[in-house]
C-alpha cells in the first residue's frame, strides 16, 4: 500500500486567489473560487485510483496549509466538487507547520509505515519536494504529472487513429467483396 499525498494550491487548484491577489489576509471565496487544474487531477486519478487494483494499492490524501477553519470549510467544498476523496484522507496543517514532517508523522504513527518506499508526494514547491525526497518519498512536481497526462493522451490519440484506420480498411475491403457483379446478357 502506498500513500499519495497531494498538495492543493498550485498543484490541483490554481495558484493565487481568484481576485488576482497572490497573498494577503483570508477572505471568503479565496479557496472555493479557484479553478481546478484538470489535467493534473485526471492523471493523478488515472495513476492512483483509476482501477480496482489501484484503489487497493494507493490511498490518495491531500495535505494543505490553511490560515483558519473558514478556509478549511472552503477547501472541503472545493475538494467535494473537483477532487472528491474521503474526509479522513484530508489533512490540513497550519501555515507555519512543516508539511513533510506532518506527512512523516502520519506515515510512521498513524499508518504505521516507513515513508521510504510507501509514499508519493506531489507538490509545486521545490523545497518540499527536496525534503520529501530526503525522507525517501517518491516526489513529483505537477509539471511531471501534466507531462504524463499529455503522453497518455497522445498515446490514446495514436491508438484511436490506428483503430479508425483499421475500421476504414475493413469497411473498404468488405464493400469490395460485397459488390455484386452484373453481367449483361446478349438479348438477340
Amino acid at each position: 500500500m502506498k500513500y499519495v499525498f497531494v498538495d492543493m494550491d498550485g498543484t490541483i487548484a490554481e495558484w493565487g486567489y481568484p481576485d488576482g491577489r497572490i497573498s494577503g489576509e483570508y477572505k471568503f471565496g479565496d479557496y472555493i473560487g479557484k479553478n481546478p487544474i484538470n489535467n493534473v487531477i485526471a492523471e493523478i486519478l488515472n495513476l492512483y485510483s483509476g482501477s480496482e487494483e489501484n484503489q487497493k494499492e494507493y490511498i490518495i490524501m491531500t495535505v494543505s496549509a490553511v490560515p483558519n477553519s473558514k478556509a478549511i470549510m472552503e477547501k472541503n467544498v472545493w475538494l467535494d466538487n473537483f477532487f472528491n476523496i474521503p474526509y479522513p484522507n484530508r489533512i490540513y496543517i497550519s501555515q507555519n507547520e512543516d508539511k513533510v514532517e506532518v506527512i512523516k508523522f502520519y506515515l510512521e504513527n498513524i499508518a504505521g509505515v516507513d515513508p521510504k518506499g510507501n509514499s508519493i508526494l506531489i507538490d509545486d514547491k521545490k523545497d518540499i519536494l527536496i525534503k520529501g525526497n530526503e525522507f525517501g518519498m517518491e516526489v513529483y512536481h505537477p509539471t511531471k504529472i501534466i507531462a504524463l497526462f499529455q503522453n497518455r493522451m497522445a498515446e490514446l490519440q495514436k491508438q484511436n487513429q490506428q483503430n479508425q484506420e483499421n475500421v476504414e480498411s475493413n469497411n473498404s475491403s468488405s464493400v469490395e467483396e460485397a459488390q455484386p457483379t452484373t453481367e449483361v446478357e446478349d438479348g438477340e
